[in-house]
């Protein structure tokens, strides 16, 4: 089991579901692929500080 926390930018998260991916696909598929890495919330939250929601 992962530790790890995530921030979906509400734009990102689309009008039904959205799967985040840890490893590449078997087809090496690597288009409109969301990566864990790019949601973490250690990655995320000091861009918040820059661009507050108001």
């Amino acid at each position: 089991m992962c530790d790890e926390t995530y921030l979906i930018p509400i734009e990102d998260a689309g009008n039904t579901q959205m799967t985040i991916r840890y490893e590449q696909s078997k087809n090496n598929n690597v288009k409109n692929i969301n990566w864990h890495e790019d949601y973490r919330f250690d990655e995320v939250l000091p861009s918040l500080g820059s661009n507050p929601i108001r």
